[in-house]
């Protein structure tokens, strides 16, 4: 049973630095170009802020995008890029060709209504692959100066389990001896 509880711990810990060191490069790209997000293997990630797209994802969850913006139809959930640099994650419920090139039409799948005027192909980010549940509001919460700390509170507290458990053990060797 210990050696079950320590190879998950592992885990969770190899699964914690993976994130962080995702965060981090997140955290380093957003720095270096502002409004960006960060390119990973064709992926980006970014938070939901809102509750348009209810039941398929919720605000604090995180969407993983995929680069490949060259395929959308109708059906497909999309981030795109409106008039004012706001991105929206939303559904194509229609396209259209005009002289300009194909446009969509979009809409969440939560609103009555349609989002004002159409998407062009140039302002579309990424679509939709997959979401992790409340990733987002972890992110946010990292990314924030009380977040800093509990990151850096983590690999401190691990240092000082490892040596206060080293600690009893030579303390009851001693004991035992």
């Amino acid at each position: 049973m210990k050696k079950v509880l320590k190879g998950l711990g592992n885990i969770g810990i190899v699964f914690l630095v993976v994130f962080i060191l995702l965060l981090g490069y997140s955290l380093i790209q957003t720095v270096k170009q502002p409004g960006s997000n960060a390119n990973v293997l064709g992926y980006q990630l970014m938070n939901v802020l809102s509750d348009s797209m209810d039941p398929i994802f919720h605000a604090g969850d995180m969407v993983v995008l995929s680069d490949d913006v060259d395929s959308v139809k109708v059906g497909d959930i999309i981030t795109f890029e409106q008039e004012g640099g706001t991105l929206v994650t939303h559904r194509i419920i229609s396209e259209q060709m005009t002289a300009q090139g194909t446009v969509y039409e979009t809409k969440g799948d939560a609103n009555n209504v349609t989002d004002e005027g159409f998407v062009k192909g140039e302002d579309i980010y990424g679509t939709y692959s997959f979401h992790i549940p409340m990733a987002g509001s972890v992110a946010m919460f990292l990314k924030s100066p009380n977040g800093w700390v509990v990151l850096g509170a983590i690999p401190l507290l691990y240092v000082t389990i490892v040596l206060m458990r080293k600690l009893y053990v030579q303390r009851r060797e001693q004991s035992t001896n």
